[in-house]
């Protein structure tokens, strides 16, 4: 999903993204991975912006479950969080 806000006043527009995979593995269990994504945008002319211009993170997540529900975990590892770094 992917959504554009407008500017309005001195609020700078931004971008918003969130997307999403999920794959089957083995006979109830699934792997998704996933991406989420902030940026500001037309700020490079702009010097009293003092934000962060974008705020990224991506990750994975993991249902792992047993035939005979012996086996039954969740997890999600936060593979990488960014974001500008002020000068």
């Amino acid at each position: 999903m992917d959504m554009q806000t407008g500017e309005k006043e001195n609020i700078h527009g931004s971008n918003y993204l969130v997307a999403a995979l999920q794959r089957s593995v083995f006979s109830r269990s699934n792997i998704s991975a996933f991406f989420i994504n902030k940026q500001v945008m037309d700020v490079k002319s702009d010097t009293s912006f003092s934000a962060d211009r974008f705020n990224r993170v991506a990750g994975l997540e993991y249902n792992l479950s047993s035939n005979d529900s012996a086996l039954d975990r969740k997890g999600i590892l936060c593979i990488r969080a960014f974001r500008t770094v002020q000068q």
